[in-house]
C-alpha cells in the first residue's frame, strides 16, 4: 500500500505543481511565398521563408497559430508542460482504476482525495498533519524536559538557600555568644582594674 500511495502522490504532485500550458506543438516551418523575384523563387540556391507555428486540435480539426520568434521558446516550454499534464492525467486515471479494483470505488476516491490534499499542502509549504502532530509531540516532550530541569534547579536552590540560612543563623548565634562572653570578660577586667587601682592607692597612702 505504501508503494501505491507513493506512486499516486508523485502523479498528483505533477498535477498540482503544473506550470502554464498551451495545447499543441510548436515548430519552425519553411515555405515559398510565390512572389516573382523573391529569393525563395530563385532557381539557384533558393532561400525559403521560415516562420513559427503552433499546431493543435480542436473539435476534431487541426488548427494552427502563428508564433513570434521572441515567444517560440516559451510556447515550446508551455507545450511540454501540456504534454506532461496530459500524461499525468492519464497516469492518474489508470492508477484510480487499479485502486478501485483492489479497494473499491469509494475507498479509491478517498485515497485520491487525501493525496490531493497532501500535494496541495506541500505546494504551499504547509506540513502534513502527521508531521505537525509529531513535531507538536516532540515540542511537548522538550518543554516537559525543560520544565523538569527547572523544577529540579529550583528545588536545589531552595535547599541551598535553606542551608545558607541555617548556617547564617548558626554563625549568628555563635557570634552573639562570643560577644556576650567578651562583654562578661571585659566587665570582669574592668572590675579587676578598679581593684588593682584601689590596692595601689592604699599602698601609696601607707607609705606616706
Amino acid at each position: 500500500m505504501k508503494k501505491e500511495l507513493r506512486k499516486l502522490d508523485l502523479i498528483i504532485e505533477k498535477l498540482v505543481s503544473s506550470q502554464p500550458v498551451i495545447a499543441g506543438k510548436a515548430r519552425t516551418m519553411t515555405s515559398h511565398c510565390g512572389k516573382a523575384g523573391c529569393k525563395c523563387m530563385r532557381k539557384n540556391n533558393p532561400e525559403k521563408h521560415s516562420y513559427n507555428q503552433l499546431s493543435y486540435t480542436k473539435d476534431k480539426k487541426t488548427r494552427t497559430m502563428y508564433v513570434k520568434d521572441i515567444d517560440l521558446e516559451l510556447v515550446k516550454a508551455m507545450s511540454d508542460n501540456y504534454n506532461d499534464l496530459r500524461q499525468a492525467s492519464l497516469d492518474l486515471g489508470h492508477e484510480a482504476v487499479s485502486l478501485a479494483k483492489v479497494h473499491g470505488v469509494n475507498a479509491a476516491c478517498e485515497i485520491i482525495t487525501d493525496s490531493f490534499e497532501r500535494a496541495k499542502r506541500k505546494s504551499i509549504g504547509v506540513k502534513p498533519e502527521s508531521q505537525l502532530l509529531r513535531e507538536a509531540r516532540i515540542s511537548k516532550e522538550k518543554w516537559k524536559t525543560k520544565a523538569l530541569k527547572r523544577q529540579s534547579a529550583l528545588a536545589e536552590k531552595v535547599v541551598r538557600i535553606r542551608d545558607v540560612e541555617k548556617s547564617r543563623n548558626t554563625w549568628k548565634t555563635k557570634a552573639l555568644d562570643a560577644q556576650n562572653k567578651l562583654e562578661v570578660i571585659q566587665k570582669k577586667l574592668n572590675e579587676s582594674t578598679k581593684q588593682v587601682k584601689k590596692i595601689k592607692k592604699a599602698n601609696d597612702n601607707k607609705k606616706n
